[in-house]
């Protein structure tokens, strides 16, 4: 169940649970949502899943930036144990998505707690309404059957009798070389190469952020996050902020001697990413036929693309051809097994 901010989201778990009184809910608020046919800012939508291939089961653990590892312990206790008639499985999650310092602990806390071998996919659950021309985060509930709460995290477990696909793609590319983070405070970078990090964006992203019709200011919100090159690509680290001082503030930690690039992308750089994540996940089922797609899409994407943002969504709905729903998260997660780092930014 994904909810516009425009409702109050406590009549929407009462409406669904009226018709629903016995089913797992799983669901969140969210500034925008979208279907196979539908997308809008000022709406209600319900997935209904029935099958005797999959179970379901939900949970949520509370006191989220107090104790990650309690709120996790707290959800999984209330999860049953495994079954060998459904071998696989796949944890859905979704936090509070103004406890972004909190990402990276979480979604290890979840694999030390749950097995080297879970599979997650979900995203930080929250608005961003612009402030003085700039977006800001606000925090949104994450509800199931029983509990409709902030600073939480939500968790809903799918125990298959097939292999389940998670995939995650990003349309980003360096605008910028590769810089050493040369100081920290806190959860921001100070320095890049011995410089005020904000040098860094208006140096190197401006260009972009223009062509893109935006200021530097919201191009580092919206835009040109930070990159890390790993061994699968860049994994994006989205920035909350700016301190007087030229201080850059990221979500999760950085450390000083990290390598990063400022990454940019354009209209047909998103687009193009859409397309490809619909095709891994096609490429990962196997030709095994997908009955369905969950989709979370990052915020920023819309707030860039504006109105060719549906056009994103078409290449999804025109690879893969299913019933699917999505909602806009503040960040996304993305771990398939083995994994250990699963928090993605602008996916």
């Amino acid at each position: 169940v994904f909810a516009t901010d425009k409702y109050n989201q406590q009549d929407v778990v009462k409406g669904v649970r009226s018709i629903f009184p016995d089913s797992p809910i799983f669901g969140s608020a969210t500034p925008t949502l979208f279907t196979e046919t539908t997308l809008t800012d000022n709406g209600v939508a319900v997935a209904i899943i029935s099958s005797d291939l999959c179970k379901f089961v939900t949970a949520v653990g509370t006191q989220l930036e107090e104790d990650v590892d309690e709120a996790v312990t707290m959800a999984l206790k209330q999860l049953p144990p495994e079954e060998k008639e459904f071998p696989y499985s796949a944890m859905l999650c979704l936090s509070d998505g103004k406890r972004t310092s909190i990402v990276e602990q979480l979604v290890l806390s979840i694999i030390k707690q749950h097995g080297p071998e879970t599979k997650i996919a979900g995203g930080l659950s929250g608005t961003v309404p612009m402030l003085e021309g700039k977006p800001t985060i606000s925090a949104s509930p994450v509800y199931d059957s029983k509990t409709n709460s902030e600073d939480a995290v939500l968790l809903g477990e799918i125990k298959s009798k097939k292999p389940l696909v998670v995939v995650a793609h990003h349309g980003y590319y360096p605008v910028s070389p590769p810089m050493k983070i040369t100081k920290v405070e806190g959860n921001s970078i100070a320095e890049l190469d011995g410089r005020p990090a904000y040098e860094a964006w208006e140096k190197y992203a401006k260009e972009n952020a223009e062509a893109m019709g935006l200021t530097v200011d919201v191009g580092l919100l919206l835009l040109n996050t930070l990159g890390f090159r790993t061994k699968e690509g860049y994994k994006l680290k989205g920035i909350v902020g700016k301190s007087e001082t030229g201080a850059v503030q990221i979500i999760s930690s950085p450390y000083e001697g990290m390598i990063c690039n400022i990454m940019g992308a354009t209209k047909e750089s998103l687009t193009e990413a859409a397309r490809k994540t619909a095709e891994m996940a096609l490429q990962a089922a196997d030709e095994t036929p997908i009955a369905g797609a969950l989709v979370f899409d990052c915020v920023s994407h819309s707030m860039v693309l504006k109105e060719n943002y549906e056009s994103s969504l078409n290449e999804i709905r025109s690879v893969l051809k299913v019933p699917l729903i999505g909602f806009q998260t503040l960040g996304e997660y993305a771990v398939e097994t083995g994994q250990i780092s699963g928090y993605h930014d602008s996916a």
